[in-house]
Parts: structure tokens; C-alpha cells; sequence
């Protein structure tokens, strides 16, 4: 979207050929602050050593792992302001169970 805003920059006189409604425009910008708030997120339960980094985890700590990824899951969606946020929050959660998207 951003090259829509400086497309003047580029390419002065030349309408741009693609444009975005006022509506895709909002629901972008909504995204964009979901996964900068779900990004603070996991940084915090990364540094304090809840979720690993790379969600990689010894087999002996599986157990925990699942567990604690889902309970801030259900956290992070429960923050959510109605249903089509709570399938964006679902989607945007980087700990998926095998065989899920």
C-alpha cells in the first residue's frame, strides 16, 4: 500500500494503476498494529524464557511448551474485538499444532 502514497515520488505525472478503498486501507492498518501487538508479545515471552525462540523444545519440555503456548494463545485471542479479529488473531499465532494452519 505504501507505494500507492509515494507514487509520485517515482513516477511524477503517471496515475498510479492500482488503488485501495478507504475500508482495505483500514483493515490493513488494523493488521499491521495486531502483529506489531502480537510481535511485543512473543518478545516478552521469549525473554522470559516461556515460549522458545525458534519453537524448538527439548522433548522433555514439550508438554509445558504446548501448554503455555496455548494458554497466552487464548490470552491473545481473547483480546480480540469481534469475530473476524478473533480469525486474524487465530491466524496471526506463530504456534500451530501439527496439522493445523
Amino acid at each position: 500500500m505504501t507505494i500507492t502514497t509515494r507514487w509520485d515520488n517515482f513516477f511524477p505525472g503517471t496515475p498510479c494503476p492500482i488503488s485501495f478503498s478507504s475500508e482495505e486501507v483500514e483493515l490493513q492498518s488494523k493488521e499491521a498494529e495486531n502483529i506489531e501487538g502480537l510481535g511485543h508479545m512473543l518478545l516478552l515471552l521469549r525473554e522470559q524464557a516461556i515460549l522458545p525462540v525458534d519453537g524448538v523444545v527439548e522433548s522433555q519440555d514439550y508438554n509445558v511448551a504446548l501448554k503455555n503456548a496455548g494458554r497466552f494463545k487464548e490470552i491473545f485471542v481473547g483480546l480480540r474485538k469481534d469475530d473476524a479479529e478473533k480469525e486474524l488473531f487465530n491466524n496471526l499465532w506463530p504456534y500451530k499444532e501439527s496439522g493445523t494452519v
